[in-house]
C-alpha cells in the first residue's frame, strides 16, 4: 500500500512502513508490534492519516 503527497511517500509492505522525506533526503522503516507481538503498523499509520493529514502523520512517525 502506497501513500504519497509533495513532501513525503510512505509505503507499507511485510509488516514495515518505509517513510521517505523528499525535504530532506530522509528515510526510515517503521514496524509498531502491540502486546501480543500482533503488527499493528498500518492500522495506526491510516489512523493518522484520516485524523491529520499524510504530512503530519509523516512527520510523527519519523520520530519515533
Amino acid at each position: 500500500m502506497r501513500f504519497e503527497s509533495e513532501r513525503f511517500d510512505a509505503e507499507f509492505s511485510d509488516g514495515e512502513l518505509f517513510i521517505h522525506d523528499d525535504e530532506t533526503s530522509t528515510g526510515i522503516f517503521i514496524a509498531l508490534r502491540d502486546a501480543k507481538g500482533r503488527d499493528i503498523t498500518l492500522a495506526q499509520f491510516r489512523d493518522c492519516v484520516a485524523s491529520h493529514g499524510l504530512d503530519r502523520a509523516c512527520e510523527t512517525f519519523m520520530r519515533m
